[in-house]
Order: C-alpha cells, then sequence, then structure tokens
C-alpha cells in the first residue's frame, strides 16, 4: 500500500511532485513541499520496515499513526466512512491503520528481521535490557 505513495510522492519526478505539494497546500498544511517530502520518507521507512520485519514495532506505530493523521487531514474523516463515496471516506484507511498497529503490538514474528538481529549475542550486550525485549519479540 506504501509502495505506490511512496513512489509518486519522492520517486515521481519534480512533475509529480509539484503536483502532491500543490494537492497538501490545498489543504492549508504549512510547509506543503517538506511535508510531502516527509510524507514519503515516512512511507518507504514504513514500506521496507514492515516487509522485512526491521524494527517492526516503532515502525508499525509511526505508519498508523501517519495513516491517522492523513485520513484527518486529508477530511476523510468529513466525507463519512465509507471508502466508495465520491471523495472517498475513511473505511480503507481506518483498516489499513488497525492491522498495522496488530505489529506495533505483536512485533515481527518469527521470520521477521528484528528476530534474526535482536535475538545475537552482541545485541543483548549493547542494548539494554527493556530495549531488548521490545526488539527482540
Amino acid at each position: 500500500m506504501f509502495v505506490p505513495h511512496f513512489g509518486s510522492h519522492v520517486l515521481g519526478g519534480p512533475f509529480q511532485f509539484k503536483i502532491y505539494t500543490l494537492y497538501f497546500a490545498s489543504l492549508g498544511i504549512p510547509m506543503p513541499a517538506i511535508q510531502v517530502a516527509l510524507a514519503g520518507s515516512i512511507e518507504i521507512v514504513s514500506a521496507i520496515g514492515l516487509t522485512l520485519g526491521l524494527f517492526t514495532r516503532p515502525v508499525a506505530l509511526l505508519a498508523s499513526v501517519y495513516l491517522l493523521m492523513s485520513m484527518l487531514l486529508g477530511g476523510h474523516f468529513q466525507i463519512g466512512y465509507v471508502w466508495a463515496l465520491p471523495d472517498g471516506g475513511y473505511e480503507f484507511g481506518v483498516f489499513w491503520a488497525a492491522m498495522i498497529a496488530v505489529f506495533a503490538v505483536l512485533g515481527g514474528g518469527q521470520y521477521s528481521a528484528d528476530r534474526s538481529l535482536w535475538r545475537s549475542e552482541p545485541a543483548r550486550r549493547l542494548l539494554p535490557t527493556v530495549a531488548w525485549k521490545i526488539l527482540a519479540s
């Protein structure tokens, strides 16, 4: 879900970037060019982190909050619930925010990069106990 968005925000070239900047400005978002770059960066980090299971919990929390904030700033909550409404309601975005929030609670799982990286002996020595418990699960 994040890949097409960061692709157009960050990798779409100056024309696409200008379109998003004008859209963000029309929403009344301050410093729209910086916000477009920030949005694209959050989407890149979220896509990579969730795909690889790398820093899963903090990335999932960031992604969930980002989705909720983008729906709030984009006016989806005022449009209504159903995503099929003319300007898109909040149904789809809340669904994805909730699904991603599950990873913030449960972690990356058995095959995540977190499990491999943070369960190693060097990681145990480097990280404080609390941080290790959060990242290793």
